[in-house]
């Protein structure tokens, strides 16, 4: 995977933890690797104990793209938002 690492953030609504997670990867460096992926989540979990980072397998990623993406869990885990369009019971 090559350029820059791409942060998809949950819950989505949280934009707080959405900038977090930026600035904690650009005070760790862009790029990409499980070794980063770690030390940008230790930077994080500083704010937010119960983060974690997933970065995306090659084999989840869209034919011809490239670019790392990593899932990035402000819960530790996905957790359904007043936001999310996803039916609540």
């Amino acid at each position: 995977m090559d350029g820059p690492v791409e942060l998809r953030c949950f819950p989505a609504s949280d934009e707080a933890f959405a900038a977090a997670a930026a600035r904690a990867l650009a005070e760790t460096g862009r790029r990409a690797g499980a070794s980063l992926a770690e030390a940008v989540e230790a930077r994080l979990r500083a704010a937010y104990p119960a983060a974690v980072i997933h970065p995306r397998s090659w084999l989840a990623a869209p034919v011809g793209e490239t670019r790392p993406v990593w899932y990035v869990y402000r819960d530790g885990h996905y957790v359904v938002g007043e936001h999310d369009p996803v039916s609540r019971p």
